[in-house]
């Protein structure tokens, strides 16, 4: 390929005045350049990464909606009504309880 250069080193005497001093521009005009070039490198990555890794991404549907594709209308309806008979049944399991207040005895708390 071609040839590097040897990495330039800069060196300064105290009488010397560095190079950004002794440049033409102050050197707030080019850091407002290189904010405003920074801010447009960060917008234009911003959209790609929506763009790349956006909600639609590699999305998937849920495996129950997979399983259920080739469901019938009365496959749902009966599986619908079980759910509910399952509800129901919980629901009066519960009612069954009867609530029971436990006071704990001062030996059985902690020190």
């Amino acid at each position: 390929m071609g040839q590097h250069a040897a990495p330039q080193v800069l060196s300064f005497h105290a009488s010397t005045p560095p190079p950004w001093a002794r440049a033409e521009t102050p050197p707030r005009v080019e850091i407002a350049e290189v904010w405003a070039k920074l801010a447009a490198v960060m917008t234009a990555m911003e959209s790609l990464e929506r763009r790349v890794l956006g909600p639609k991404s590699e999305k998937t549907p849920p495996p129950e909606e997979e399983l259920r594709k080739g469901e019938s209308a009365e496959d749902a309806e009966a599986r619908r009504l079980a759910a509910l008979e399952r509800r129901r049944e919980r629901a009066a399991r519960k009612a069954q309880l009867r609530a029971e207040a436990v006071i704990p005895s001062p030996r059985h708390r902690r020190r």
